[in-house]
């Protein structure tokens, strides 16, 4: 897909943080929408993060700073930026020493089956140095409560919980590559990965 790919209702949202030492991270999504314009989506998924990501997952290394938006219902769509709602969680709940910045939690996109195509990641960069051993696994034991939290977030996110309008979604590259539009799949579920992604492990695939 090029730069300035398009998807119907569809928005992309760039979830903007900082490392303690400055260092910038982004974390993208798509939602689908169907009632609300972009910025209402980026608030909506914001709040969201800062709510669930941001005061149940990550170290307090890291500090959320707002949603940069783009809409993609057209090549040169609209975009801008919702700053961080002040009054939730800005910095990460876990505290204690963090793992290095080139450690990160890896969550799986789950999507609805479709042959031929996989399912998204998300990369969450604030391990708590006491969740990983030698090995780089998480404790067992605390993936359900992980769990938990990603699938509250993903409920938070969605516009309309009864008819799923504004739902996370999954953008892929056409089977056809004559056709320049994505092949947009719902996320049916977040769950984390047992083990850390390591930046050797995130260049691998």
């Amino acid at each position: 897909m090029g730069v300035n790919w398009v998807a119907d209702n569809v928005t992309e949202l760039a979830l903007e943080g900082q490392w303690t030492n400055g260092r910038s991270i982004i974390n993208v999504l798509l939602v689908e929408r169907e009632e609300d314009d972009p910025a209402a989506s980026a608030a909506r998924v914001g709040a969201a993060w800062q709510s669930n990501i941001v005061a149940g997952i990550v170290a307090n290394n890291y500090e959320f700073l707002g949603t940069h938006y783009r809409d993609r219902n057209e090549a040169h769509g609209v975009v801008g930026f919702v700053a961080r709602d002040d009054d939730l969680p800005t910095v990460g709940g876990a505290t204690g020493a963090s793992a290095s910045p080139n450690v990160s939690f890896l969550v799986h996109k789950n999507i609805e089956g479709r042959a031929g195509f996989r399912r998204g990641r998300l990369y969450l960069v604030g391990v708590p140095e006491s969740q990983v051993d030698e090995d780089g696994k998480l404790p067992t034991g605390d993936l359900p409560d992980y769990n938990t939290t990603l699938e509250s977030f993903r409920d938070d996110a969605v516009e309309h919980a009864i008819t799923g309008d504004g739902r996370l979604v999954v953008a892929h590259r056409p089977l056809n590559p004559l056709d320049d539009s994505p092949v947009v799949s719902t996320i049916t579920s977040m769950t984390m990965d047992p083990e850390v992604a390591t930046q050797r492990r995130r260049l691998r695939g």
